[in-house]
């Protein structure tokens, strides 16, 4: 005769709901709470990449209510999202403004790849959903700030410096829907022209930007924001292949003819043009030398799009 085992009802309940929590544990999603002040939290349980957690430095003003701006920085090939805040952080804490700098590792998004060009492509060329691009991830952050902390702003302002600068030059451009208000590009290595004549990764060739977006891009407060004295053509860092060389032979050059290259191609789509080109005298390249007077421009960028 078999024998069977009598089961203690609360017992196998409480066994399995820690089952359950124990798989269900990395879809729940933490909320962000922040302190007035500076300090960092950890964006999680991204809706793409299910395990990654990217720390967030933040500043955040005395009196955070729901028509509180928002401003992000996105640091250089370095990945020194730390240093990158505390250049910034004297011309922060007296602004009335959520503030955020994430942290893109290198063990995360390696290589200019996944970094500098956002995983748009696989190893073989072959493209990527524009939801696994990492441009995607700061529109997804962007989200889960404003729901979390209960903000109204429908929109941010962003500056990238060096391989930041590139980011967000091609972030502009190629992602189809951002809350971009403006930007601010300061010292890139290398762009991506818009030009359909020069293939991607140094043109629109072979990507999919239609005119309406570029008409839209050129209209945005955009700033190409250039250190004078960022003229080193040994650069450890500077791209040196054909098609960037092409564009200058630093980063000052290419800047430059990044601006004038879309300065000529709104011209030609008879569309108004809202870029801006400032030089920083002294400044090589530094993003503590630019982040004054980039500061300066996001504040304007902010005021524009909140009075909009």
């Amino acid at each position: 005769m078999k024998v069977f085992k009598k089961i203690d009802a609360s017992r196998w309940l409480t066994s399995v709901l820690l089952i359950a929590a124990f798989f269900w544990a990395p879809l729940v999603e933490a909320k962000i709470e922040l302190e007035s002040g500076e300090g960092v939290f950890v964006y999680s349980n991204d809706e793409i990449h299910s395990d990654l957690e990217i720390r967030v430095f933040y500043h955040a003003p005395e009196q955070m209510d729901a028509d509180t701006p928002i401003w992000f920085v996105i640091h250089g090939a370095g990945r020194n999202a730390s240093g990158y805040f505390n250049n910034w952080k004297p011309h922060v804490e007296n602004e009335d403004v959520l503030f955020l700098v994430p942290e893109f590792t290198r063990e995360d998004f390696p290589g200019s790849r996944a970094y500098n060009l956002a995983n748009i492509q696989r190893s073989d060329g072959s493209a990527r959903p524009q939801e696994e691009w990492t441009y995607s991830i700061v529109e997804r952050l962007f989200d889960r700030v404003r729901e979390d902390l209960e903000l109204d702003a429908e929109t941010y302002v962003v500056y990238g410096h060096s391989a930041g600068s590139q980011f967000v030059h091609r972030m502009l451009f190629l992602l189809d829907e951002t809350r971009i208000a403006g930007a601010v590009l300061a010292n890139a290595g290398w762009y991506t022209m818009p030009r359909y004549d020069i293939e991607f990764p140094y043109g629109f060739g072979g990507m999919d930007v239609s005119p309406e977006k570029v008409k839209e891009v050129f209209q945005l407060p955009v700033v190409v924001l250039l250190g004078d004295q960022d003229t080193d053509e040994n650069h450890r860092q500077l791209r040196r292949t054909e098609p960037a060389m092409a564009q200058g032979p630093h980063r000052f050059a290419r800047g430059e003819t990044y601006f004038e290259t879309a300065k000529a191609h709104a011209e030609r789509l008879e569309v108004p043009f809202a870029w801006k080109l400032e030089t920083v005298p002294g400044v090589a390249h530094s993003n503590r030398g630019m982040a004054p007077p980039a500061a300066r421009h996001l504040r304007e960028m902010s005021e524009k799009a909140t009075r909009n």
